[in-house]
């Protein structure tokens, strides 16, 4: 397209870009973020105080020491020992 002598848009090409050119640049839009910002947590990771680290030292009083979990149901696995119709499936077994 030419206005006043000067080319203003050229013509494509008759063939359509490669996939491969396309997906090289896709996943360079994922890529190059995802760097930046495990470049950047790397950073922080080093700047931050020692003292605000998690397991930076055993947790005391007013520290969020984890409580231990209430136990749930176990479950154990019978052995097959029949033949196709056993079906039964797993015990839940209550401490």
């Amino acid at each position: 397209m030419k206005y006043a002598g000067k080319v203003l848009v050229e013509q494509p090409w008759g063939v359509g870009r490669p996939w491969g050119v396309t997906l090289f640049w896709a996943l360079l839009a994922v890529v190059v973020p995802a760097a930046l910002f495990r470049i950047g947590m790397a950073v922080v990771d080093r700047v931050r105080p020692a003292s605000g680290r998690a397991g930076a030292g055993p947790p005391g009083p007013g520290r969020g020491a984890p409580a231990s979990p209430r136990p749930g149901p176990y479950i154990r696995f019978r052995p097959r020992t029949g033949g196709r119709g056993d079906d039964r499936g797993p015990a839940v077994v209550q401490p």
